[in-house]
This record gives C-alpha cells, structure tokens and sequence, in this order.
C-alpha cells in the first residue's frame, strides 16, 4: 500500500463517523420538529454534542498525523495511533448516545492521551 494509504483510511473512516453523527442529528431534529438548538430534548442534546465533540477532535489530531508523517515517523506506530483514535472517538460517540459512561470516558481519555503523544512526540522528533 502507498505511504499515505492508511492516512486517507483514517481520514475517510472518521470523514464517515462525522458525517453519520450529523445524520443523527438531522434525522432527531426532523423526528421531534426543533429546528434550532436542542429543544430541552436529551436525546438531541447527547446527539450533538457527539458530534461537536467529534468535530473538535478530529481535525487537529489529523494534522498532528499527518505532520508526524511529513518528518517520516514510523508507519507503523503512526498506524497504531490512528486506528487507536478512530476506535476510542466510535467509543466516545457510542458513549454519549447510549448513555454508556465506560464508553464515553474511555473513548475521552484515550483521546486526550493520544493528542498528548503524538504532540509530544512530532516535537521530540523535531528538536532531537
């Protein structure tokens, strides 16, 4: 497979965890007519703050990847880190959902840790 093969897989794959997140919510919005906001609904409310959450993950660890991927970091670790994300962010969106707060935390806490390691790691290996 070509060098940015699996990044494109990655990107694709959480593109489609964004994009089903969204459904989710338009299709809640359309079910319980709330045009704006969350109407006071809880299950609309837990809808979109997957989604937004997803959104204000997603876009800066892919650009931490991809500069890891610019300074040649091992494809394999690189690899590791992305399906990693995908699974703990389908982990966290699942959580919020269905109200599994095992889900929820553990798709937020390897998040978070996985945001510090490979921001850590893209500026270890820039000034090492």
């Amino acid at each position: 497979m070509e060098k940015y093969s699996w990044f494109v897989v990655f990107v694709s794959l959480n593109s489609l965890l964004l994009l089903g997140l969204a459904g989710y919510v338009s299709s809640l919005r359309m079910r319980y007519k709330i045009a704006y906001g969350d109407g006071d609904n809880k299950q609309l409310f837990r809808a979109i703050r997957a989604h937004a959450n997803a959104v204000e993950q997603f876009p800066i660890f892919a650009l931490v990847i991809l500069a890891l991927m610019v300074i040649n970091y091992s494809p394999l670790q690189i690899n590791i880190i992305m399906a990693t994300f995908t699974a703990a962010r389908i982990a966290h969106a699942l959580g919020i959902i269905l109200k599994i707060h095992v889900a929820r935390r553990l798709g937020a806490a390897m998040t978070y840790l996985l945001q510090a390691a490979v921001a850590i790691i893209a500026l270890t290996e820039v000034f090492t």
